[in-house]
């Protein structure tokens, strides 16, 4: 991405978790490790891979490839780069693994707990846990994080909301020194077949400054998630799938302290990009929807697929993803509607 008008592909990585990672593909930047899962929708092997990226991460050197974990779907990785954590997703596994020799990586802990996606806190003593049950949890796991003997992890608190569909991560960040949550949902309460199909979980941002008490304090969502709106818009192509349609899938912030901008991978909405400035009023700024083509990706209906987290690049004011039919895009907001810090 030197050239960001012309991407160059660098390197192909073939261990089985980078082959299918599913969700769990994880980057700690501090010590340069890249780690994965072995992953598919439900739940898979605990197959870990850890390559090292810090010298050159256009071609990443493997470590290690080793069943460390119980599980895999998705991931989380300590701020600190010593913890890869490793979810089940459809059952109550979470492997804390540890990597500080990421060519030696054991399990510490093993959890029954139901975790999607999961992000860890600064110092990583907190787990906020992305519960598929349409919830987030927030773990104390600082007896982990410091290596005592025989560690557990407690429950702090847990919190569900209106129209919770399939809580996908949480994602923690401060704002003028207050700690808050963006948490997004895939999908629809009826993706499950046990709910309303015409509910869309969406994106939230949560208050956790009394992290016994969190409180919604805002939605990011499209007029399109209106259940009246997604019902009229129910025969659109993509809209068919219980796994497509006009719903979310993965947010991220342009910085963890004092955010400006969230990009979401709204699936056949496209890339829908919000300005967070004021937390309690988000709004949408932009967005951008791939030409569509038919393939076998999104059932040769073509339509958007964007599942990708997406990557914001603020002194460029650039927004990186992928759409699963049609590729990767590199995309420039005007300056006009960039929000300043």
């Amino acid at each position: 991405m030197s050239d960001p008008a012309h991407p160059k592909q660098t390197a192909t990585l073939t261990e089985l978790p980078m082959l299918s990672p599913h969700e769990s593909l994880n980057l700690n930047a501090k010590r340069g490790l890249l780690a994965a899962v072995l992953g598919n929708p439900s739940t898979n092997a605990g197959l870990v891979s850890i390559y090292d990226v810090h010298e050159d991460c256009r071609h990443p050197v493997l470590q290690s490839t080793r069943p460390v974990a119980r599980l895999g779907h998705e991931s989380g990785f300590s701020p600190d780069g010593k913890t890869f954590w490793a979810t089940g997703t459809a059952l109550q596994s979470i492997t804390a693994v540890d990597v500080t020799d990421p060519k030696q990586p054991h399990a510490v802990w093993q959890g029954d707990v139901t975790s999607h996606g999961m992000s860890l806190s600064a110092d990583g003593n907190r787990a906020y846990i992305a519960d598929p049950g349409g919830n987030m949890a927030i773990l104390d796991v600082s007896e982990i994080q410091a290596r005592k003997p025989d560690p557990q992890a407690r429950e702090v608190s847990r919190l569900t909301w209106k129209s919770a569909s399939i809580p996908q991560n949480a994602v923690p960040f401060s704002d003028h020194g207050k700690p808050y949550i963006l948490e997004f949902d895939e999908y629809t309460q009826g993706t499950t077949s046990v709910g309303n199909r015409d509910v869309v979980g969406a994106g939230r941002i949560i208050d956790i400054g009394d992290e016994k008490s969190p409180r919604v304090i805002s939605n990011l969502r499209l007029q399109v998630n209106q259940p009246a709106d997604h019902a009229a818009a129910s025969g659109d192509p993509g809209a068919l799938s219980p796994v497509q349609g006009y719903a979310a899938h993965y947010c991220s912030l342009d910085r963890e302290t004092d955010p400006t901008i969230a990009a979401c991978s709204f699936i056949a909405s496209g890339l829908r990009v919000f300005d967070i400035t004021d937390l309690e009023h988000p709004k949408e700024i932009a967005y951008y929807v791939a030409p569509t083509q038919p393939r076998a990706e999104n059932g040769l209906m073509a339509s958007d697929f964007a599942m990708s987290k997406p990557a914001i690049v603020p002194a460029r004011h650039e927004v990186w993803y992928s759409d699963g039919a049609t590729g990767f895009y590199v995309l420039r907001i005007s300056p006009e509607v960039w929000p300043s810090p």
